[in-house]
């Protein structure tokens, strides 16, 4: 079995995290091989508590592993480690990484442009309707709407994203056996059959509070800006707002009403620097994508050379590092990365935080 699935049984123990997935790969070097070990073992392993120590040495069997890979592959769901290449580059630079995403759906999108989209459950028919116009045209342009599946401005702009037949990213608090809020189950359903569904959360863990404010790191560390469309002064998506500032991430805020006790957050935002949203250009101009996004065209308008052409040709809609370009294209790098800047100033491509590329026509 794969080393994922041994990773995603351990994780699914009580109070058992990265960091006891850290020191168990740093002893056993897999936990394929730490599989069926004994008591002492693991003691000296010093991956788990006492309290852990007492009953997951004993459960922890090939049998066991398997039986919980039954269960992934008769829900849909894939397993990504960070070893895995389709394990999301953005989310391999944030401070804390998922040890174990749960997947469903386009894992190609991971590694597409996207824009986060969060704010209040509680929206107004104003800040839904923001929300889906941001969504729509973003979504239009060729970006991933990435955001929480939670009621309110979340919705409208997944729907949005999906009504303009782009792509959409929902990030989850549960396990992606759930439907959580219920009223979206059809939301859900939809986002996995056409774009892609993602929880670090084992499968049966249920909505608990706990969970979703950690949760918001992947919604941010996933894409290049957080835009905020409605929140109050005092909010949930403040968590979002820091993991994005922490993580070197933009953060866009759409302005509101003065009357509005759900514009005072993003408001507050403006003042303390946020960039002022009015459209998907004000997003994509300050991303440096405007040009690349305007008509959807930008290729058949422009002739490049054929030392443009060679690097386009070692690029793809995932992010190439740097130094795999120097080796493909054989440049110098003096001169590959003047032609990067180049192609990346003309919108055919977009740099990634880690001196990552991806093409964008």
């Amino acid at each position: 079995m794969e080393e994922q699935y041994y990773r995603a049984w351990l994780l699914a123990q009580e109070g058992v995290g990265a960091k006891a997935i850290e020191r168990a790969l740093l002893f056993f070097g897999s936990l394929t091989a730490a599989a069926g070990l004994s008591y002492q073992d693991w003691q000296e392993s010093n991956a788990l508590t006492a309290a852990q120590l007492a009953v997951i040495p004993q459960l922890f069997t090939a049998g066991k592993v398997a039986a919980y890979r039954e269960r992934c592959l008769q829900a849909g769901v894939q397993l990504l480690i960070p070893e895995d290449e389709s394990y999301p580059q953005l989310l391999r630079e944030i401070p804390d990484p998922p040890a174990l995403l749960y997947a469903q759906g386009n894992l190609a999108l991971l590694n597409k442009p996207g824009v986060a989209m969060v704010g209040t459950r509680r929206s107004t028919p104003y800040g839904r309707r923001v929300a889906e116009m941001l969504a729509g045209d973003l979504a239009s342009c060729g970006m991933t709407i990435v955001s929480g599946l939670a009621r309110g401005i979340d919705t409208a702009a997944l729907r949005s994203a999906l009504a303009a037949s782009g792509d959409a990213c929902a990030v989850v608090g549960t396990g992606l056996d759930l439907h959580y809020p219920t009223e979206n189950r059809v939301l859900q359903e939809q986002i996995a059959a056409t774009g892609l569904l993602l929880s670090e959360y084992a499968l049966g863990v249920p909505a608990l509070s706990r969970n979703f404010p950690r949760r918001n790191r992947i919604i941010s560390g996933l894409s290049l800006g957080v835009v905020v469309v409605e929140a109050a002064r005092q909010s949930g998506t403040s968590f979002t707002v820091s993991y994005a500032l922490e993580q070197g991430r933009e953060v866009f805020a759409a302005p509101g009403s003065l009357f509005s006790e759900y514009s005072q957050g993003t408001h507050a935002l403006i003042k303390q620097g946020a960039h002022l949203v009015e459209s998907a250009e004000d997003i994509l101009e300050e991303l440096g994508l405007l040009q690349a996004a305007q008509g959807n065209a930008f290729s058949e308008a422009v002739n490049y050379t054929l030392i443009q052409q060679r690097i386009l040709d070692s690029l793809y809609s995932e992010g190439v590092h740097v130094d795999k370009l120097q080796e493909e294209t054989r440049l110098p790098i003096g001169t590959l990365l003047g032609e990067l800047l180049q192609l990346e100033l003309q919108g055919a491509i977009a740099s990634l935080p880690g001196r990552y590329y991806l093409k964008l026509v």
